[in-house]
């Protein structure tokens, strides 16, 4: 399905990089646009984290262009990285203060000194309890919720996400998620995450973005969270004509009793209109449900297991 560029917050342009002689990334390009979470999705090892890393400027790409709000981070590095907050792989604080001095100090850098952002931050992550506590005493799973809120501090236009919701409980991450799809709509943020978590991502995501071996992986994904056009399998009376009746629509499959569309959800009476204004008897209307799960699978050939022998 093809999309049409508006705004882009970011742009990546034939993005590559070798590590020690090996090609970690190689040729990638996509791009994000206002008030859009993409997601990151491959396995270990894919290249996703040197992605990211590269967009925030913490290793330089051997070739292509990165680009914020038309900025070339290039070019325009510090200017950039005021539009930018991330949290990639483990976080790192200083362990001698508590973390809100560090939320303090870091919102210092960025010019943000309200004592209602660091609060705002602090009860999204669910972090209040520990929020006074020096960081060297914090879990994994703490450190995890502190490095998101410092990501939302200073409300900046892009958020790097990668694997956000290590050591958030399932509140945690359902507060999460509302929050991140609260900003994108509100406050036209983009979203770039990453994780294994394939059903929360396709929960918040509105598209997908495949990576194996550091390369791209076939097209953007859309619609994981706001379809715009679904398949829909119906289930009729035998007629030789249905094929006529719906030209009008996306045929995928059809036999003698069924025909599977591609159709949008306000469509589906005015289809069954048609069939029924033809003579058609229908007896079922189904939606074909493609998960993101599924789509991983079919897109790296992995095969489901659907039987396991002790």
């Amino acid at each position: 399905m093809q999309k049409v560029a508006t705004n882009k917050v970011l742009e990546v342009n034939n993005v590559s990089k070798t590590i020690k002689g090996k090609k970690i990334v190689s040729d990638f390009s996509f791009f994000m646009e206002e008030g859009e979470i993409v997601g990151l999705v491959g396995p270990n090892g894919a290249g996703k984290t040197t992605l990211m890393r590269m967009i925030v400027g913490l290793i330089a790409m051997n070739s292509g262009s990165i680009s914020i709000s038309n900025l070339s981070t290039s070019s325009n590095q510090q200017e950039c990285l005021k539009h930018i907050g991330a949290v990639i792989e483990t976080p790192t604080f200083y362990p001698y203060l508590t973390g809100k001095d560090n939320l303090k100090l870091l919102g210092s850098m960025s010019g943000i000194f309200s004592d209602d952002d660091i609060k705002r931050v602090t009860q999204l992550v669910q972090l209040e309890a520990g929020i006074n506590k020096k960081v060297g005493t914090y879990s994994m799973g703490m450190k995890q919720r502190l490095g998101v809120a410092q990501a939302l501090l200073h409300r900046p236009k892009l958020i790097i996400l990668d694997e956000p919701t290590n050591g958030l409980d399932p509140v945690g991450v359902m507060d999460l998620r509302l929050y991140l799809k609260s900003i994108t709509e509100n406050q036209k943020v983009a979203i770039l995450i990453s994780s294994h978590i394939l059903s929360e991502l396709e929960l918040i995501c509105n598209k997908v973005v495949l990576i194996k071996d550091g390369c791209k992986v076939g097209d953007e994904k859309y619609g994981l969270q706001n379809e715009v056009a679904s398949d829909y399998i119906i289930e009729y009376e035998a007629s030789k004509n249905i094929k006529t009746v719906l030209n009008d629509y996306k045929v995928i499959d059809v036999t003698d009793t069924e025909i599977r569309l591609q159709i949008t959800k306000a469509e589906i009476p005015l289809c069954i209109a048609k069939l029924v204004e033809s003579g058609i008897s229908i007896y079922s209307v189904q939606k074909v449900a493609v998960s993101l799960e599924g789509v991983y699978l079919e897109t790296f050939g992995i095969e489901r297991k659907s039987d396991y022998v002790n």
